[in-house]
């Protein structure tokens, strides 16, 4: 079978039988990514939250309202006691009140941990 060359012919192909005991009439798309869907958590109190108690993925943090001197720990557990991913500090003065969105794209694989101190942070953690 030749390639298509032009794409609409490529468009076209962009399809194989389905897996499941079909007769040739049902098609799948290939290469058509699923869409992801992230669970959130929003914080707004200084303390220790378990985000999640098994592996998972850290899309970001948003820190919908810095306050100066705020700290975020994150940790890989299912408690703040354990291995560190990161902490975000907001400096002792801040230049804007805007939010600020933190990417991480990380993997856990023990649980996922966020610790908040010196300041009642409006945050919310992006997390599957």
């Amino acid at each position: 079978m030749a390639l298509p060359t032009n794409p609409n012919e490529r468009r076209a192909n962009s399809y194989r039988p389905a897996d499941s005991g079909d007769d040739g009439t049902s098609r799948v798309a290939i290469g058509v990514e699923k869409e992801v869907q992230y669970s959130w958590k929003n914080v707004l109190t200084q303390a220790e939250f378990n985000v999640k108690e098994s592996s998972g993925y850290l899309k970001g943090i948003v820190i919908n309202t810095p306050l100066a001197s705020g700290v975020i720990s994150i940790y890989n557990n299912g408690s703040g006691a354990s291995t560190s991913m990161g902490v975000i500090t907001n400096p002792g003065t801040l230049l804007s009140d805007t939010s600020v969105r933190v990417d991480y794209d990380l993997a856990f694989s023990s649980g996922l941990t966020i610790v908040t101190s010196g300041a009642n942070q409006d945050i919310t953690v992006i997390y599957k």
